[in-house]
């Protein structure tokens, strides 16, 4: 069997790699079962007991796996146990409506997961060379569009990828040789960013010729305001106005 030929039996889909992953790590598989065992005495935990929650009885600081009362009872005679379970209830409640009615800002579509598989799928039918090839296009594409910017013939970039692979020294090589040969203006911001810190930001580089960079900055996607104000200043019209 050829190279390609094992590379093709051997490829998983996107899903299918996060499962094998995930099953082959035993501390996620212990994560698991604890998030299992939560969820049942969420849902029969309160059964378990013929105690309310917020009931007093006669039997106050009573120890663990008394008649009646398997974790005992707090110095108000309340049954611990149907407390504890109780509040297991609640807390998994909050995370499920928090899950549900969360915006979906960050969250792969389907589109853009069958994208990733497409590309994981092309990329093992190429050879270590074709690899090669296709990761300096993209740098070369990168490289064009900052000169592009700096010139402001492009308005804004977005740069996605796996960290660690160059694309922000990339980008600030070429904004440090512009700054020593064109004087070109440059700020450059690492990690979140509040959406008055964007604001004031936009302000400081208004003027043409301004480059800024936000690297790692997801923050703002998370943020209806800071979206907002980056919208405004990623706008292509002569005049852009933030209220």
């Amino acid at each position: 069997m050829s190279l390609n030929e094992k590379s093709k039996t051997e490829s998983l889909s996107y899903w299918q790699d996060v499962r094998k992953r995930f099953f082959s790590n035993k501390v996620s598989i212990a994560g698991l079962a604890i998030l299992v065992f939560l969820i049942v005495m969420a849902i029969f935990g309160p059964l378990m007991s013929s105690y309310e929650y917020d009931e007093l009885t006669p039997e106050i600081l009573v120890g663990p796996f008394s008649p009646g009362h398997i974790l005992g009872t707090d110095d108000l005679g309340r049954d611990i146990f149907v407390r504890v379970t109780n509040g297991i209830r609640l807390s998994m409640t909050v995370a499920i409506v928090v899950t549900l009615t969360i915006k979906k800002r960050g969250r792969p579509t389907k589109a853009e997961v069958a994208a990733r598989e497409a590309v994981a799928h092309a990329s093992d039918n190429m050879t270590d060379a074709e690899l090669l090839t296709d990761v300096q296009d993209r740098f070369t594409t990168l490289e064009e569009l900052t000169r592009g910017a700096i010139d402001g013939t492009v308005r804004a970039v977005t740069v996605s990828g796996a960290p660690g692979v160059g694309k922000t020294y990339t980008v600030e090589r070429i904004l440090e040789a512009a700054g020593e040969t064109r004087n070109t203006k440059y700020e450059v911001v690492h990690g979140a960013i509040s959406p008055v810190n964007l604001y004031k930001l936009g302000y400081r580089n208004r003027h043409s010729g301004s480059v800024v960079v936000l690297d790692d900055a997801d923050s703002i996607f998370q943020d209806e305001e800071a979206l907002n104000i980056l919208k405004a200043l990623c706008d292509s019209s002569p005049v852009s106005s933030v209220s």
